[in-house]
């Protein structure tokens, strides 16, 4: 396949998966019961996620790179999230501790494992971002596949 029809084919899927973006977030904001809105909503940042890969492998086939501007601007704005993340992960550990259910707290420590990763996978980002244009392709790659479970 030449580079040229794989760019067509994988724009042609973001336009499925925006498609889909879209009906479903339309059921999500009807529906009243919000397990039914917490499922579809998984559908829906799925599809999301499934958007920005797409997008970002375009961006790795073409050999797009990261400004210098735009490098310093995503550093901050990551170095703020990883302040949210601690945050985030002292209040759920607080809450897991003191929960009493074991279905409660099972629960709970699904998104505390998460809350890890992210906080974990923000440090990695912050690697790769602060090496701007610098980086390489073999770097971006290894990243992918060690936060793989976030595809």
């Amino acid at each position: 396949m030449s580079r040229d029809e794989l760019m067509k084919m994988l724009k042609d899927q973001i336009a499925v998966e925006e498609s889909t973006i879209g009906s479903i977030s339309k059921t999500v904001r009807r529906s009243k019961n919000s397990l039914v809105r917490l499922l579809l909503h998984g559908l829906v940042l799925g599809s999301m996620k499934h958007v920005d890969m797409l997008q970002a492998l375009m961006d790795m086939v073409s050999g797009k790179v990261v400004s210098d501007v735009e490098t310093y601007e995503v550093r901050k704005e990551i170095d703020g999230h990883v302040k949210n993340e601690v945050e985030m992960l002292r209040r759920i550990e607080e809450v897991v501790s003191k929960a009493k259910d074991e279905k409660v707290k099972g629960f709970l420590e699904n998104i505390l494992r998460d809350e890890r990763k992210h906080h974990e996978m923000l440090g990695d980002l912050l690697s790769i971002v602060a090496k701007g244009a610098q980086v390489s392709d073999e770097e971006l790659w290894q990243v992918l596949g060690r936060w793989d479970w976030l595809f």
